[in-house]
């Protein structure tokens, strides 16, 4: 009984059909080892591809991890208003912009917090692609086409409270 056992197959996935955590699968393939973020030479593989040439973005709170590669070293960026000033103190050699919902120095772009990473992206989709492709892309995603890098991440507004009619 014991050797019925042992020569059992043992299942893929533990759970309710998913793989392991920190674990991926190809169809037919054998499970591998996924590379946890910031192992395994990160910096450096970051540091690799912006000297080959490589568009390097990074959205929110990802500017840390440019940072750590050196990548923003003398050069302006942003990140989420709340780390700010948490990225300036740590990392003195960048000019943060805390109120820029995104930039561009150096060849190297960054981000303010979700939304703002997704104007981002509809910037990179203009210059890739074209506007008309960036106004499809952000009329399927339910945002506005174009809001400049420029504007500033918060805006003190007061909101207006409908009532309902009695």
């Amino acid at each position: 009984m014991a050797r019925a056992d042992a020569n059992r197959r043992r299942p893929r996935h533990r759970g309710a059909g998913r793989p392991e955590r920190g674990r991926w699968r190809r169809h037919g393939h054998r499970c591998r080892q996924r590379r946890r973020a910031g192992s395994h030479g990160s910096p450096r593989r970051l540091r690799k591809a912006a000297a080959t040439g490589a568009r390097i973005a990074s959205l929110c709170t990802g500017a840390f991890v440019l940072a750590q590669a050196g990548l923003l070293d003398g050069l302006r960026a942003t990140t989420h208003r709340g780390l700010a000033g948490d990225l300036a103190t740590r990392f003195p050699s960048i000019d943060v912009q805390p109120d820029l919902l995104f930039l561009e120095d150096g060849g190297i772009f960054t981000s303010a917090a979700a939304a703002a990473a997704i104007d981002l992206c509809l910037h990179l989709v203009r210059i890739d692609y074209g506007a008309a492709v960036a106004n499809t892309a952000a009329r399927l995603a339910a945002v506005l086409p174009v809001r400049p890098g420029g504007q500033s991440q918060f805006i003190e507004t007061p909101l207006l409270l409908h009532h309902a009619p009695s």
